[in-house]
């Protein structure tokens, strides 16, 4: 091609440019992380099942006796249990939304040399703006519906 950048035998030449302008895929470094958030996660839900337990343990004291004791049995049950309950119902929902993206990442490319092209990633972004600007569309809503209740 007259004019052109690159002539036919730049080919190669140009397929190798896409590669470094790509992203690779490190799967080792991903799963050892992907592992160790895991585990975190999973020592947090036995942490806040043991004090779930003990909650439980303290509002059923069948030694406490009285009006005070009986307040304190319900302030235990029903603002710690229900506090224990939502950490943990939040580390579950974390977790479970982690391994959703992680496997869906690994998916992109069996290939344990993968790379994504700079178009993938862009895209990509493309996406991550988009459900930001939903999410910022939405806590507006949230926000006006607050405004109206006050």
């Amino acid at each position: 091609m007259p004019g052109s950048f690159f002539d036919e035998n730049d080919k190669d030449k140009i397929g190798g440019v896409e590669k470094v302008m790509g992203f690779q895929v490190k799967y080792e470094e991903i799963t050892s992380i992907r592992e160790l958030i895991l585990a975190q996660l999973d020592r947090w839900i036995e942490q806040i099942d043991v004090v779930r337990s003990s909650i439980v343990e303290i509002a059923a004291m069948s030694e406490m006796h009285g009006e005070a004791a009986e307040h304190g049995r319900s302030y235990m049950w029903d603002y710690h249990m229900n506090l224990a309950n939502m950490i943990k119902d939040t580390i579950e929902t974390y977790r479970s939304s982690f391994i959703l993206y992680t496997d869906w990442y690994y998916n992109i490319d069996s290939d344990q040399m993968a790379e994504m092209s700079q178009d993938s990633m862009e895209g990509l972004e493309e996406n991550i703006q988009g459900a930001r600007s939903d999410f910022d569309a939405v806590a507006e809503e949230v926000a006006d519906i607050e405004r109206e209740l006050s």
